[in-house]
Protein backbone atom coordinates (compact mmCIF):
# COMPACT_ATOMS: atom_id res chain seq x y z
CA UNK A 1 0.00 0.00 0.00
CA UNK A 2 1.41 3.13 -1.19
CA UNK A 3 1.46 5.89 1.55
CA UNK A 4 1.57 8.77 -0.91
CA UNK A 5 -1.48 7.66 -2.34
CA UNK A 6 -3.24 7.53 0.66
CA UNK A 7 -2.40 10.58 1.56
CA UNK A 8 -3.86 12.44 -1.88
CA UNK A 9 -7.02 10.28 -0.72
CA UNK A 10 -7.57 12.07 2.29
CA UNK A 11 -6.63 15.39 0.87
CA UNK A 12 -9.25 14.37 -2.25
CA UNK A 13 -6.35 15.16 -5.05
CA UNK A 14 -7.45 13.34 -8.05
CA UNK A 15 -10.08 10.99 -5.55
CA UNK A 16 -11.31 8.50 -8.27
CA UNK A 17 -7.78 7.93 -9.57
CA UNK A 18 -5.87 7.34 -6.60
CA UNK A 19 -8.90 4.57 -5.18
CA UNK A 20 -8.07 2.90 -8.72
CA UNK A 21 -4.64 2.96 -7.64
CA UNK A 22 -4.91 1.99 -4.01
CA UNK A 23 -7.37 -0.97 -4.82
CA UNK A 24 -4.72 -1.90 -7.26
CA UNK A 25 -2.02 -2.01 -5.02
CA UNK A 26 -3.98 -4.29 -1.96
CA UNK A 27 -3.16 -7.29 -1.21
CA UNK A 28 -5.43 -10.06 0.62
CA UNK A 29 -2.87 -9.58 3.62
CA UNK A 30 -3.44 -5.36 3.65
CA UNK A 31 -5.40 -3.77 5.90
CA UNK A 32 -6.71 -0.24 6.18
CA UNK A 33 -7.39 1.43 9.24
CA UNK A 34 -7.45 4.65 10.88
CA UNK A 35 -8.37 7.89 8.85
CA UNK A 36 -8.56 6.48 5.34
CA UNK A 37 -11.31 3.95 6.65
CA UNK A 38 -13.19 7.26 7.91
CA UNK A 39 -12.99 8.59 4.09
CA UNK A 40 -13.85 5.62 2.60
CA UNK A 41 -17.05 5.56 4.49
CA UNK A 42 -17.77 9.37 3.33
CA UNK A 43 -16.62 8.38 -0.60
CA UNK A 44 -19.80 6.06 -0.10
CA UNK A 45 -21.92 9.25 -0.40
CA UNK A 46 -19.97 11.03 -2.99
CA UNK A 47 -21.54 11.94 -6.14
CA UNK A 48 -19.31 10.12 -8.50
CA UNK A 49 -20.85 6.35 -8.70
CA UNK A 50 -17.05 5.00 -9.79
CA UNK A 51 -15.39 6.40 -6.96
CA UNK A 52 -18.65 5.05 -4.52
CA UNK A 53 -17.66 1.41 -6.57
CA UNK A 54 -13.74 1.49 -5.48
CA UNK A 55 -15.08 2.70 -1.64
CA UNK A 56 -16.97 -0.33 -1.63
CA UNK A 57 -14.34 -2.35 -2.87
CA UNK A 58 -11.68 -1.28 -0.33
CA UNK A 59 -13.82 -1.01 2.68
CA UNK A 60 -13.40 -4.91 2.34
CA UNK A 61 -10.02 -4.96 3.49
CA UNK A 62 -10.85 -3.23 6.91
CA UNK A 63 -10.78 -5.44 9.87
CA UNK A 64 -13.81 -3.72 11.50
CA UNK A 65 -17.07 -6.04 11.13
CA UNK A 66 -19.34 -2.71 11.34
CA UNK A 67 -18.52 -2.45 8.13
CA UNK A 68 -20.75 -4.94 6.89
CA UNK A 69 -23.58 -3.49 8.26
CA UNK A 70 -22.50 0.14 6.88
CA UNK A 71 -22.39 -1.55 3.24
CA UNK A 72 -25.61 -3.35 3.43
CA UNK A 73 -27.06 0.16 4.13
CA UNK A 74 -24.95 1.60 1.47
CA UNK A 75 -26.15 -0.99 -0.92
CA UNK A 76 -29.99 -0.41 0.10
CA UNK A 77 -29.07 3.60 -0.77
CA UNK A 78 -27.47 2.72 -4.10
CA UNK A 79 -29.38 4.07 -7.10
CA UNK A 80 -26.83 2.93 -10.10
CA UNK A 81 -27.32 -0.57 -10.72
CA UNK A 82 -23.22 -1.04 -11.94
CA UNK A 83 -22.26 0.21 -8.64
CA UNK A 84 -24.29 -2.50 -6.17
CA UNK A 85 -21.93 -5.40 -6.55
CA UNK A 86 -19.08 -3.85 -5.27
CA UNK A 87 -20.63 -3.63 -1.68
CA UNK A 88 -21.94 -6.97 -2.01
CA UNK A 89 -17.66 -7.89 -2.45
CA UNK A 90 -16.84 -5.39 0.26
CA UNK A 91 -19.07 -7.38 2.46
CA UNK A 92 -18.40 -10.63 1.20
CA UNK A 93 -15.14 -10.24 3.62
CA UNK A 94 -17.05 -9.91 6.72
CA UNK A 95 -19.30 -11.97 8.64
CA UNK A 96 -22.19 -11.48 7.02
CA UNK A 97 -24.81 -14.29 9.35
CA UNK A 98 -26.59 -11.28 11.16
CA UNK A 99 -27.50 -9.89 7.85
CA UNK A 100 -28.79 -13.28 5.99
CA UNK A 101 -32.17 -12.47 6.04
CA UNK A 102 -31.61 -9.14 4.65
CA UNK A 103 -29.53 -10.90 1.87
CA UNK A 104 -32.13 -13.79 0.84
CA UNK A 105 -34.16 -10.83 0.85
CA UNK A 106 -32.61 -8.69 -1.82
CA UNK A 107 -31.65 -11.95 -3.75
CA UNK A 108 -35.03 -12.84 -4.05
CA UNK A 109 -35.55 -9.43 -5.45
CA UNK A 110 -33.03 -9.90 -7.61
CA UNK A 111 -33.98 -13.24 -9.04
CA UNK A 112 -37.55 -12.13 -9.02
CA UNK A 113 -36.69 -8.84 -11.13
CA UNK A 114 -38.74 -8.18 -14.54
CA UNK A 115 -35.35 -7.62 -15.86
CA UNK A 116 -34.04 -11.01 -15.42
CA UNK A 117 -30.98 -10.82 -18.56
CA UNK A 118 -29.32 -7.92 -17.03
CA UNK A 119 -25.81 -7.91 -16.14
CA UNK A 120 -25.89 -6.36 -13.42
CA UNK A 121 -28.41 -8.12 -11.82
CA UNK A 122 -26.05 -11.54 -12.76
CA UNK A 123 -23.05 -9.85 -11.14
CA UNK A 124 -25.08 -9.24 -7.42
CA UNK A 125 -26.53 -12.71 -7.70
CA UNK A 126 -22.68 -13.94 -9.03
CA UNK A 127 -21.20 -12.48 -5.31
CA UNK A 128 -24.79 -13.17 -3.17
CA UNK A 129 -25.34 -16.58 -3.82
CA UNK A 130 -22.20 -18.17 -2.35
CA UNK A 131 -22.07 -15.96 -0.05
CA UNK A 132 -25.30 -17.06 1.62
CA UNK A 133 -24.64 -20.72 0.81
CA UNK A 134 -21.93 -20.28 2.93
CA UNK A 135 -24.29 -19.58 6.11
CA UNK A 136 -27.01 -22.11 4.90
CA UNK A 137 -26.84 -25.97 5.39
CA UNK A 138 -28.29 -29.22 3.90
CA UNK A 139 -29.98 -31.66 5.38
CA UNK A 140 -28.77 -35.08 4.55
CA UNK A 141 -31.52 -37.25 2.28
CA UNK A 142 -31.42 -40.71 1.63
CA UNK A 143 -33.97 -42.69 -0.44
CA UNK A 144 -35.07 -46.11 -0.89
CA UNK A 145 -33.98 -48.50 -3.30
CA UNK A 146 -35.00 -52.13 -3.39
CA UNK A 147 -35.64 -51.81 0.11
CA UNK A 148 -31.94 -50.66 0.76
CA UNK A 149 -31.39 -46.77 1.80
CA UNK A 150 -28.90 -44.80 -0.50
CA UNK A 151 -27.60 -41.70 0.25
CA UNK A 152 -28.28 -39.04 -2.24
CA UNK A 153 -25.61 -35.84 -3.06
Amino acid sequence: MEKNVVKNILADIDLRQNLIKLKGSMTAADTLDGPIVEKLCDCLSYEDPKVRKNAALLLGYTKNSMMASVLLDAYKNEEKDFVKDAYLKGMSHYDCKPYIKELQEIQNELMNSEVVDSKHIKAQLKVLNPMIRSYSYHKKKSIRLLHKEVDVI
